[in-house]
């Protein structure tokens, strides 16, 4: 247990990990060790190596776990046990070196920008607050390219009406500079007017809810995921839905692979490849409705 909790603060305070994968890293621990006392109760400790771990991913294998989900909890024991070595708890690392399982090649659900073109309409002058505020979060995830936990943590000074840029914490802490139109610019100072007007309290934060609280996950899904029920056939609708959206629209109208890479605040570029495969793929779908030689 105390090397859970040292382990919670390494991640937290060095790592900078969202609250969030914290708690997917411990759980990922914890069903581990609970596995372990199951099916090795006499195991020390000290004795454990790499056949215990991959007899906990057979376990998980047989279960039906999805690829996806069995690579994050090899990378959550990799993590811990890299740093129970590190702070010489430990000698080796029975996670390493492990072969992870291969993910199948999926392309990023997107909306396509007929359905998006409400979004260059603007809200009624007698608009309410909520509503307004469903408009601004909705045209901030596709035209920034947010994360969900950005968005909620974004704070008001960061965000520059007159230069129309804003300051984003992304993962890992790191900090990326956005840009944006007037449009938005524009739409954005008139939300803050009527949140000020509305005397609501922000405690710094750019979004707030009507009763002054502060904007949580689950209740951004449901603006999103209600938004684009009404509006789109796709069957994902959540705001990453918007984000890969925002990426692939850039792909498709030529944008550089780079500067979409800085402007989602990916670590490496392999994680923008897939937005450029996303547009070829769009491409060769076009190529082959459209020229008369595609079937020959």
């Amino acid at each position: 247990m105390e090397n859970a909790l040292l382990f919670e603060r390494y991640l937290r305070d060095e790592k900078r990990r969202s609250p969030h994968s914290c708690l997917a890293y411990l759980t990922d621990l914890a069903q581990f060790h609970g596995f372990l006392s199951e099916r090795f109760p006499e195991l020390e400790e000290a004795d454990l190596g790499q056949n215990h771990v991959r007899a906990w991913l057979a376990s998980l294998a047989t279960e039906g776990l999805q690829p996806a989900s069995i690579r994050r909890k090899i990378s959550a024991l990799r993590t811990y046990y890299s740093f129970l070595q590190r702070s010489g708890l430990r000698r080796n690392n029975p996670a390493k070196g492990l072969l992870l399982p291969k993910l199948p090649k999926r392309l990023p659900t997107v909306v396509r920008p007929a359905e998006l073109s409400e979004l260059a309409l603007p809200p009624a002058d007698d608009v309410e607050y909520d509503e307004l505020l469903e408009c601004v979060l909705i045209r901030c995830f596709y035209e920034l390219g947010l994360r969900r936990s950005e968005l909620i943590t974004l704070q008001q000074r960061h965000v520059d009406l007159l230069t129309c840029q804003l300051k984003v914490l992304g993962k890992g802490g790191k900090e990326r500079i956005i840009p944006f139109g007037k449009e938005l610019s524009a739409l954005l100072l008139r939300y803050l007017l009527k949140r000020d007007a509305m005397q609501l309290e922000c405690s710094g934060f750019m979004f707030v809810s009507s009763k002054s609280k502060p904007l949580y996950a689950r209740q951004i899904y449901q603006i999103v995921h209600r938004w684009l029920g009404s509006r789109t056939t796709t069957s994902k609708r959540s705001p990453h839905v918007l984000r890969h959206s925002f990426a692939t629209h850039l792909a498709d109208s030529g944008a550089d692979i780079n500067a979409i890479k800085t402007l989602l605040g990916h670590a490496t570029l392999g994680a923008t490849q897939v937005y450029v495969h996303s547009s070829i793929e769009q491409l060769l779908k076009t190529y082959q409705s459209c020229h008369p030689r595609a079937e020959t």
